[in-house]
């Protein structure tokens, strides 16, 4: 995620823009969103589990990236293009509706709902899967992707998640609260959000979803994918950056890199 904050610099961004990425985490971490205090989930416990601490760039709130597919997008148009945020968020939306009916699952767009980018008092505490704002998507009535976008002067920031398989309760064990209060947590969290796998009733692989958001991605944003790789200047600047742990095989990301 830093590799996005960096992609978001107008600078940088200029090489490509626009840039998509799609991305999985080793080892898994708990991202809390920009606004969040770092106490919002229990450090020892996140260690006790082997997962890490980040902070995105974006709003929203803590969640859990262990077996999902995340995504960002980037691209030049920040605080003087407020229609954009809506625009993007729905493009987004229906990129992703296009590609998980290939795998015959319905999803729909939240339309309503404060969007997380704003950053508000609501927004700052508790899971993300246990809430719903705009730009996000659910099916059968619980979510599976979360959204968040961040605006900056120049460039907009979307982030996302896309619930992929495994256990959406597991994060509820990293907050600070009693046993009980987990365990209520832990409920809430499997009545309002699913996994895609689970709702296909059948395993499905990440490479394989990605390639088929490939084409929705290009027509609804108008983009056309190029893959390139970070480079060494970019790799020095993440590491920089990187609020609460340190850079894992580098080496091995790969962004899609799309050029308009």
């Amino acid at each position: 995620m830093a590799g996005d904050e960096i992609l978001a610099n107008p600078k940088v961004l200029s090489d490509f823009s626009p840039v998509v990425r799609f991305y999985c985490w080793i080892p898994s971490a708990v991202s809390l969103g920009v606004h969040q205090s770092a106490n919002a989930v229990d450090h020892d416990k996140c260690t006790e589990h082997g997962w890490d601490i980040v902070r995105r760039p974006t709003g929203g709130r803590a969640l859990l990236h262990h077996r999902d597919l995340s995504y960002s997008v980037t691209l030049a148009g920040g605080s003087e293009s407020p229609h954009r945020l809506k625009d993007i968020y729905e493009a987004v939306a229906k990129a992703w509706i296009e590609t998980f009916a290939k795998f015959g699952l319905v999803a729909e767009l939240v339309q309503s709902g404060r969007g997380s980018h704003e950053g508000t008092a609501h927004l700052r505490d508790g899971l993300c899967l246990d809430s719903r704002v705009r730009g996000e998507l659910i099916s059968s009535g619980k979510k599976i992707a979360a959204a968040a976008q961040r605006v900056y002067a120049q460039t907009l920031l979307q982030h996302g998640s896309v619930i992929m398989t495994g256990d959406v309760s597991a994060i509820a064990d990293t907050l600070p609260i009693d046993e009980t209060a987990k365990n209520i947590a832990a409920s809430n969290l499997r009545l309002s959000s699913i996994s895609i796998c689970e709702l296909i009733n059948r395993e499905l692989d990440t490479f394989d979803l990605i390639e088929a958001a490939i084409d929705p991605f290009e027509r609804h944003l108008n983009f056309e994918f190029v893959t390139d790789c970070i480079h060494e200047h970019e790799l020095e600047a993440i590491h920089e950056r990187r609020p609460f742990h340190d850079i894992h095989s580098a080496h091995q990301i790969l962004p899609m890199v799309v050029n308009a």
